[in-house]
């Protein structure tokens, strides 16, 4: 249809280019369709929220499409994909306009991308998703043929069509997204995705455009030396990639031994004592009643045989599934799991916190999230754990006479609802630091045996700024505490330090009290602020590696703490693991008063309703709807001791390897970080350059 709105002109560009490749689509009989954020766009309002725009077309018809294209190729378009440049990363299309300039420094290596354009995705089987066999193949062919070969045989070996479409308005001309819109968009953006908020289109620094002047006018400008350097820095910047993504392997790897040690013992509990049963349908040959009975273990060997994982539990069990598997033509996969099985191997035994092994075996189970799921006014599992655990920490607190205060959100619970806001599933305390230094102290000397208090300060292999009361007597599964040496892996109580700053030394403290962080921690960087301070944190690991980890942790905490006692008008901080630090005025978080939380009462700040504005916003006691509720939704056992979980992973992992790989993966992110800035600066100049000549 005939556009009926005035259009940027960097909108034209773009929908001139989609009406030319949907008219060439439709003239060659191919499917094609809006799809990612220029789908959703036109699907909400009918214009680009974006600078860009996609089409979806099947990934059988790529080269039948773009020998279309080159065929109808003039000034003003053009296509380019791996069957033309060899260097071009990705299975898809990009179809432009060879007068125009949109520089980004991440598509400066594929000139021809520079150009403002459309990127043609193609529906089909990514490569990424064959099996181990499918990326050997593609691998040895593009090495053998060439990428463009490797590329030609991939598109014709897909056989995805293009779904029921229907049509839809963008900026004034009519396309075609699929017909069930719903399905599509969940696919792409979640079940969210009617409140995902759209990216609005910018002519920031962030890109250049230009619709009156080529990108090779431009570029003809660069000095060679620029071009070289540039490409040298990107050389960089991909290698520090792949240096991150090698070393998230090792991890993955480890998440998944995590994962599988979870699913052993599960099924160990469903199959625990049941073995002469099963052999017994195996012997008498009800091999379908047998088959049915071991369906869910069955599921998950197939699962970790994936993963080059056994799930092996007991010899007897082995054999039946053995026997079970031949029976059935399964020759090739009990093959398999029997070259999994580890040379030395010793059944199961479960045990309590004390390592004594069960007298009875727990039904399996595990529950997710039983916080969210619990109708309102009922506390879950873990709130019952949690408050239990919160009354007997508050009286040893109490008896020592070290003062804390509810935090976070288990202090909003306490003043919105008297108690826990319904959803939550874990309690957060905070306490300044000469009490938490108290509680160090005594902590080896807890009147309990079934709770214990884990710290970096007494365990180097606690990985977090904070301490954690945690129950031993279960399992709360988090994939990155098993970083921990062994520690919080059960319901726990977060135990923040709060520190008193004098307002002129807050920017100070806040970057010591980062750096202190990601040097005492292993894990990657989550808190992006550590780039601001790159070469301090690389002082940190020199003086780390010249005088030992503990003397530089011990240095940078010294730093946080030499503003000694609190005085009048000093702000009152506390440093949260990879989210922004509280920090509350001064006087704001003293004054302990009671205050009733369930059927107890425990101490929150005599100023709680403005510790909640500064934290939460003026709105701290509206409750969300349901789709704004944070929830950890930890997978938790309740019944076994996290010692039975972190025994079976300790077999399967070199924890030496693990904590190079953790601080591999730390470092070359920083490293891509840094390349990544001087690629920006690269384009600014481009940019500069572009303003001084226009």
């Amino acid at each position: 249809m005939e556009k009926s709105i005035a259009l940027e002109r960097w909108e034209e560009v773009y929908t001139g280019i989609l009406n030319r490749l949907q008219d060439i689509c439709i003239r060659n009989g191919i499917g094609a369709w809006l799809t990612g954020h220029t789908a959703l766009s036109a699907y909400r309002d009918g214009r680009l929220a974006e600078s860009g725009a996609e089409v979806c077309v099947p990934a059988k018809d790529a080269l039948r499409l773009e020998k279309a294209i080159k065929a109808e190729a003039d000034g003003s378009f053009d296509v380019e994909s791996p069957l033309s440049n060899a260097r071009y990363p990705k299975y898809e299309l990009m179809v432009f306009d060879p007068r125009t300039t949109d520089c980004d420094a991440s598509d400066f290596f594929r000139r021809n991308n520079n150009c403002m354009h459309v990127t043609v995705r193609l529906e089909g089987q990514s490569p990424k998703k064959q099996g181990k066999a499918g990326k050997l193949l593609s691998k040895l062919n593009r090495k053998l043929a060439g990428p463009e070969k490797e590329f030609e045989r991939w598109c014709a070996s897909q056989q995805a069509e293009a779904p029921g479409l229907k049509p839809v308005e963008l900026c004034g001309y009519s396309f075609r997204i699929p017909a069930d819109a719903d399905a599509f968009f969940t696919k792409q953006f979640g079940p969210g995705w009617q409140y995902l908020d759209l990216p609005k289109f910018t002519s920031s620094d962030k890109h250049f455009r230009d619709t009156e002047r080529s990108w090779k006018k431009i570029s003809a400008d660069i000095p060679s030396a620029d071009i070289k350097a540039y490409e040298k820095t990107y050389k960089e910047y991909r290698e520090a990639v792949a240096d991150h993504r090698d070393a998230q392997k090792v991890l993955t790897r480890v998440h998944n031994i995590v994962d599988r040690s979870y699913d052993r013992i599960q099924q160990y509990k469903r199959l625990a004592k049941r073995e002469e049963a099963l052999k017994a349908l195996a012997h008498e040959g009800c091999f379908d009643e047998l088959e049915a009975e071991l369906a869910p273990y069955l599921a998950k060997l197939k699962k970790y045989r994936d993963k080059g994982l056994d799930l092996y539990i007991d010899d007897a069990l082995t054999e039946v599934v053995d026997v079970l598997l031949r029976h059935k033509g399964m020759d090739a996969f009990a093959d398999e799991l029997q070259k999994l099985m580890p040379a030395e191997r010793s059944a199961l035994v479960l045990t309590d916190h004390h390592g004594k092994a069960l007298e009875t075996i727990p039904d399996a189970g595990v529950t997710e999230g039983d916080a969210d799921d619990t109708p309102d006014g009922v506390l879950s599992e873990t709130q019952i754990r949690l408050l239990d655990m919160m009354k007997r920490v508050h009286e040893f607190l109490s008896e020592n006479g070290i003062e804390y205060y509810l935090f976070g959100g288990t202090l909003l619970g306490a003043v919105r609802h008297n108690g826990f806001i319904p959803w939550d599933d874990d309690m957060d305390i905070v306490m300044d630091r000469a009490n938490y230094y108290k509680l160090v102290e005594i902590s080896d000397n807890l009147p309990w045996d079934d709770i214990s208090f884990d710290c970096c300060e007494k365990n180097p292999g606690f990985h977090k700024p904070f301490g954690m009361f945690t129950l031993l007597t279960d399992t709360r599964f988090v994939n990155d505490r098993v970083y921990f040496g062994g520690a919080g892996l059960g319901t726990g109580i977060d135990v923040f330090i709060m520190d008193n700053v004098p307002f002129e030394h807050l920017d100070e403290y806040l970057k010591t009290s980062l750096l202190y962080q990601e040097v005492q921690t292993d894990e990657t960087i989550k808190c992006a602020d550590i780039f601001k301070y790159k070469d301090e944190y690389f002082e940190c690991k020199e003086r780390e590696a010249a005088g030992g980890k503990s003397a530089e942790v011990a240095r940078l905490r010294a730093e946080m703490e030499k503003y000694g006692t609190k005085k009048p008008g000093d702000l009152q901080v506390v440093r949260l693991w990879a989210r922004k630090p509280r920090i509350y005025e001064p006087g704001m978080m003293e004054k302990p008063i009671l205050h009733k939380f369930e059927d107890a009462e425990f101490p929150i700040p005599e100023r709680a309703v403005e510790c909640l504005e500064m934290q939460y916003g003026s709105d701290w006691n509206v409750i969300p709807p349901h789709e704004g509720r944070k929830v950890h939704a930890f997978k938790i056992d309740f019944d076994l001791a996290a010692c039975n979980y972190y025994d079976l992973i300790d077999r399967d992992v070199d924890w030496a390897t693990v904590k190079a790989a953790l601080d591999a993966r730390k470092q070359s992110r920083l490293k891509a970080l840094d390349k990544k800035q001087a690629l920006d600066k690269f384009r600014k100049n481009l940019y500069a350059k572009r303003k001084d000549t226009v």
